[in-house]
């Protein structure tokens, strides 16, 4: 009785876990953050772009107290990375921040964080701070110094980064001009995606938690 009885468990514990990873293979995480391209604020018809201060609404994003940033329009002639862009115009002030609070997975989950990023000035290097704060360990930020701006254009240079949570409440995320001449940066499609390993991980220790309880009932 007791072998069959394992043998009942251990094809659980395999069906279960095949389902999972099926139903993990057909769903992609999804994007945590909200207005990624700052594109919800729209730009009022005949002007390059639009200002917006700390205070004032910009979709999702918090603009902190002294940093004002811009929304350009690339189809306006202005450079942009996209059909929209984000660009800070005043240095340090701890930027735009977004504070994640909705779909966030266990502690311990490792999270990816990327963005596109570039200088609205021609030519000229660009240093900007990328900061992550709440259910993550302290010190979580990157500082990118020197970055080359393009001639005639933006060139977006794509930066991608991982940390792993301590919590499931909230994680915010911001973004820091630095100083420097000239240095006028601009942000754009920013994503912030749960890893699959992770959170498979979880569900997979569930499955068997779930397996092993319908055991001891039997």
């Amino acid at each position: 009785m007791r072998y069959y009885k394992r043998a009942a468990f251990g094809r659980e514990v395999a069906l279960l876990g095949g389902l999972l990873v099926i139903g993990l293979a057909q769903v992609n995480a999804a994007n945590l953050i909200s207005n990624p391209g700052f594109e919800a604020d729209p730009i009022p018809a005949g002007l390059p772009g639009a200002m917006f201060g700390a205070g004032n609404s910009l979709t999702s994003w918090d603009v902190a107290a002294g940093q004002n940033i811009s929304l350009y329009n690339a189809g306006s002639g202005v450079p942009a990375i996209n059909s929209q862009s984000l660009m800070f115009t005043a240095v340090g002030a701890q930027g735009v921040s977004q504070n994640v609070t909705a779909g966030l997975y266990p502690a311990g989950t490792q999270y990816t964080l990327s963005w596109s990023a570039g200088n609205f000035a021609e030519g000229i290097d660009y240093n900007y701070k990328v900061q992550v704060t709440g259910d993550v360990p302290a010190g979580t930020e990157w500082t990118f110094l020197g970055e080359m701006g393009g001639t005639g254009t933006i060139l977006p240079d794509f930066k991608s980064v991982n940390f792993t949570s301590t919590g499931n409440s909230s994680i915010k995320v911001n973004f820091i001009r630095l100083t420097g001449a000239g240095n006028f940066v601009v942000i754009d499609d920013v994503s912030l995606v749960p890893e699959p390993q992770t959170y498979a991980l979880f569900a997979g220790l569930g499955l068997i938690a779930f397996a092993g309880y319908r055991r001891f009932r039997s």
